[in-house]
């Protein structure tokens, strides 16, 4: 199969080099210049040409330019050494400059082709070139969604050297801003923002330049080009491709485009220069012969042990990772076993290319030097379109149901046949469950089918972070088989039993328990479960609440048996005072009434829990001595403390001190008849001086006596 994909790729590769729309990569263009009125924060009106006494003004406003380096950027002139100014702290008081912009970009798409897509040019930076100025080869970032190109506009000022190359898949150009005849016109340069450039030293003079971000405006559409030769010809290979598939062979196949993207702006609309036209002809080639294809973007990481930055030694790691953009405009990521490294056609292996991104890590202690690399290039994958269900369940069950979703209103595909087969995939294991955003639920429940439902409550519904509304609960509970549920539920798991409780207290009525006695039994086990194998996951307080307003809507004789159960299993990890009385309380207000079986299980439990304090209330506390503040014949700051202590509202005082002035306070204390007891503690270093009032102890009497008596009242006020 191998030589078949090899010859297949070069098949294709031939046809898609024919596709020569859009080829290139950047735009230029001289304009004649006018009087801009640029006014800078600080300095005023730019006047241009730029003179030497308004540069030197201008770099004393400016900050030193920095430079993206991994994730961070730092400031380093032996890689970039320019002047830099925010596009905030500059305005344009001329309406001629935005008719300017617009022509040049109109010009930019006319020169690359960009079929009717309309650019906009958001400002970022002023950049300035003195003498010695430069900027070593790199790669723009992308700094805002969306953004695909970044214009360099050079303002009239006298200057040599400063050239700007730019260079993209082996080709390359040079633009000369400094040339005598253009150098006071206005001079545009455009290029995609995945082109590597640098700027050359300025040998004389200063060079000055607004930048802007470009990016596209509103959402493109599917182009059905002119390339009707290359588009039959893509669909008769890809078409003799899904017939001589065999059972084993891998049913996907993932064509290679030529430009890069960061994945934060990767779409359909923002594709480069000639990616645009042969991704769309590539899609409507598929299409023709109901093949599934889809825009997507191919990441390979490779990390490499590095003695010097930019220096690659032995491959430590490498690894794919794939998102498409699905029939809904947004972007799925799919499994990386999902993707077979003999099924990627590519014209070029990443070593003729630059990396996307690079990132170089110095030494950490646990592993030496290290370089990271990413390239991310467009790609169209393709596969037989009666393989669609699996390959999407498979490896992200949220495009699985969003394809589902579009199958709707087709007259092609049976929706419900589908649908059953996305659940025998569940069943057999061979896709996730995750519904987070209750699409399937949606589409499941308007099927009004209860094995369908139950289906979904057996394999998605309580094993979610999350249920889903009320409403759509209530449903569920009108259609689905409980006798089913409790069958299949894995209620041994917390986080299940967890969604049974909130599930049941959603539809918590009089009416379920009658007509549902299986509902009851699946309380009953859940219960049981809690009390018996609580994990170091569970909360005690929040099951208790769970499951108490179960309980107490049925209230019979077995419910009183299983609730209590937990109770004595639980009690230990039930915080009595700072949870459940508080709940009883919040719940009495709510009911008013204390006659429910339940209800008196539970205030007979915190009775016993609070035992302790109906017994220390029993007998009320004297009245603690108020000690009286002394008066110490010594006045040194050590005395002064003891003064200070007695005045104060503290109990307890420690005070480090010397062997000497330990002895000094104690002879005071005694001399004094301070109201206190003290000690010395001769084994810390230095020792300390340890002072508790005589009241004290009483006084926590009375404050325990005091709580005791609160929590009692409390609870005898709900009783």
């Amino acid at each position: 199969m191998a030589k078949e994909l090899k010859q297949l790729g070069i098949q294709i590769f031939d046809l898609l080099n024919d596709i020569n729309r859009s080829p290139d990569f950047y735009s230029y263009q001289s304009s004649k210049a006018f009087f801009p009125q640029l006014h800078i924060d600080g300095l005023g009106e730019l006047a241009l040409p730029l003179c030497d006494a308004q540069a030197k003004q201008l770099i004393s406003l400016c900050n030193e330019a920095p430079y993206g380096k991994g994730m961070e950027t730092v400031v380093d002139k032996n890689v970039r050494n320019t002047w830099e100014l925010d596009a905030g702290k500059i305005s344009n008081g001329n309406k001629k400059w935005q008719q300017f912009l617009d022509e040049t970009l109109r010009h930019c798409e006319e020169q690359l082709d960009l079929q009717g897509q309309t650019l906009v040019a958001h400002p970022y930076k002023l950049l300035l070139y003195e003498e010695g100025s430069f900027f070593l080869t790199h790669q723009d970032t992308e700094k805002e969604q969306g953004m695909v190109a970044t214009l360099v506009v050079t303002l009239p000022s006298a200057h040599q050297g400063g050239e700007l190359s730019i260079s993209h898949q082996g080709k390359s150009v040079t633009i000369d801003f400094s040339k005598k005849e253009k150098r006071y016109n206005f001079q545009s340069a455009l290029f995609y923002a995945d082109c590597h450039h640098e700027v050359s030293p300025v040998t004389e003079g200063y060079r000055l330049n607004l930048i802007y971000n470009i990016c596209f405006k509103g959402k493109r559409k599917l182009e059905n080009l002119n390339f009707k030769e290359q588009e039959k010809g893509l669909s008769k290979l890809i078409n003799q491709w899904q017939t001589n598939l065999k059972t084993d062979d891998t049913k996907h196949l993932l064509i290679m485009l030529d430009h890069q993207y960061s994945t934060d702006g990767f779409s359909l609309n923002t594709l480069k220069g000639i990616d645009r036209s042969r991704a769309d002809t590539l899609l409507y080639a598929a299409k023709q012969v109901d093949c599934s294809a889809y825009l997507c973007l191919l990441e390979q990481y490779e990390m490499y042990s590095a003695w010097e930055e930019g220096e690659c030694d032995d491959l430590i790691e490498d690894y794919f990772s794939l998102s498409l953009i699905n029939d809904e405009g947004e972007r799925e990521t799919m499994s990386y076993s999902f993707l077979d490294e003999n099924n990627i056609l590519r014209q070029k292996t990443i070593d003729d290319d630059e990396p996307h991104e690079e990132e170089y890590e110095g030494y950490m202690g646990n592993y030496g030097n290290t370089l990271s690399r990413w390239y991310r290039y467009a790609a169209v994958i393709l596969w037989p379109k009666k393989y669609q269900l699996e390959i999407l369940a498979k490896n992200n069950i949220s495009a699985a149901i969003v394809y589902l979703k579009s199958l709707k209103t087709s007259k092609d595909v049976n929706y419900s046949t589908e649908l059953q087969r996305l659940f025998s995939m569940v069943e057999n294991k061979s896709c996730s469950t995750g519904d987070e955003k209750f699409l399937l639920l949606t589409m499941v429940l308007k099927e009004n089918n209860q094995a369908l439902i139950n289906l979904y409550c057996r394999y998605f519904l309580f094993s979610q972070n999350k249920l889903p509304s009320p409403k759509k609960i209530q449903q569920i509970s009108q259609v689905c088989d409980w006798d089913y549920l409790k069958q299949y539920l894995k209620i041994e798991d917390g986080q299940v039993r967890k969604h049974v409780y909130q599930f049941l207290n959603e539809i918590n009525t009089d009416l379920i328990w009658e007509q549902n006695p299986t509902a009851k039994k699946l309380l009953y086990q859940a219960i049981k479960e809690s009390g018996n194998n609580f994990g170091w996951r569970d909360n005690a307080n929040e099951i208790f609440k769970f499951i108490y307003p179960l309980c107490l809507s049925i209230a019979d004789k077995q419910t009183t048996k299983v609730f209590n159960a937990f109770l004595i299993k639980q009690g230990k990890n039930l915080s009595a005072k700072t949870t459940i009385l508080p709940y009883l309380e919040e719940q009495f207000e709510q009911i008013g009434s204390t006659d429910n079986v339940i209800y008196k299980l539970v205030i007979d439990w915190l009775k016993l829990q609070f035992s302790a304090y109906y017994q220390r209330i029993e007998v009320e506390p004297e009245t603690a001595l108020v000690e009286v503040v002394p008066s110490i014949s010594c006045n040194c700051d050590d005395c002064k403390v003891i003064v200070n202590f007695m005045r104060s509202n503290k109990e307890n005082i420690e005070l480090p001190r010397l062997k000497v002035k330990c002895e000094h306070l104690g002879e005071q204390v005694e001399k004094h008849k301070v109201q206190v007891t003290y000690s010395i503690d001769k084994n810390r270093r230095p020792w300390r001086f340890n002072m508790r009032k005589i009241g004290a102890d009483q006084r926590d009497k009375i404050a325990a006596y005091k709580k005791a008596k609160g929590f009692v009242e409390r609870l005898e006020r709900i009783s």
